[in-house]
């Protein structure tokens, strides 16, 4: 949530918030990913979706319906008693499906390298040499 998504984010949230305070708030994107704590400590944040969150959302609200404990939940951070929880990182889909080991994922026949730091260019192509 950069530039203008923040600017309108932060107040939308804040009125959202006052209306429903029950309701959960979960934010996600390359801004809350870099800035984990930040967003964590938000008090109008509930949950921090880190990097791609096509896996980490659904199995939050299945854990959040379901009475579990999202401390269980890869890819996530929230504040928890004043500190910030933040849980294994998720590798994003295409690497978790081909990994081959120390964070590099083979697709016919070229090496893509990957992290999860939810920037652009965060899976890198490598050509084979």
């Amino acid at each position: 949530m950069p530039g203008p998504q923040l600017q309108q984010a932060v107040p939308d949230i804040k009125r959202i918030k006052a209306a429903c305070p029950d309701l959960i708030v979960i934010v996600g994107g390359y801004f809350p990913t870099n800035h984990v704590n930040t967003c964590s400590k938000d008090p109008m944040i509930d949950y921090v979706v880190l990097s791609a969150g096509e896996d980490t959302l659904p199995e939050l609200l299945n854990t959040l319906e379901t009475g579990g404990d999202p401390a269980t939940v890869a890819g996530l951070a929230f504040e928890r008693d004043g500190k910030v929880i933040q849980t294994p990182r998720r590798l994003p889909r295409r690497c978790a499906s081909r990994a081959t080991g120390s964070g590099r994922a083979r697709t016919r026949g070229s090496t893509w390298s990957c992290s999860s730091s939810g920037a652009p260019g965060s899976v890198r192509r490598h050509w084979p040499t």
